[in-house]
């Protein structure tokens, strides 16, 4: 889902399919969370790291 969201643009969305994702598969020690991890890097890049930090702050208030 979160490639989908990037990929229209929605990056608040698409971060918190990451955060989601990276949590599941930490809860699992799958590997993948590593994949993931890349993706959250690819995405602060692209946004700028106060804008990536702004939309993690907006989504842990809201949980």
């Amino acid at each position: 889902m979160g490639r989908i969201f990037h990929t229209e643009g929605d990056y608040k969305e698409t971060l918190k399919c990451y955060l989601y994702a990276f949590a599941l598969f930490d809860k699992l020690n799958s590997p993948n969370k590593g994949l993931v991890g890349q993706y959250i890097l690819k995405l602060k890049e692209e946004i700028c790291d106060a804008l990536c930090d702004r939309y993690y702050e907006e989504i842990k208030a809201n949980e």
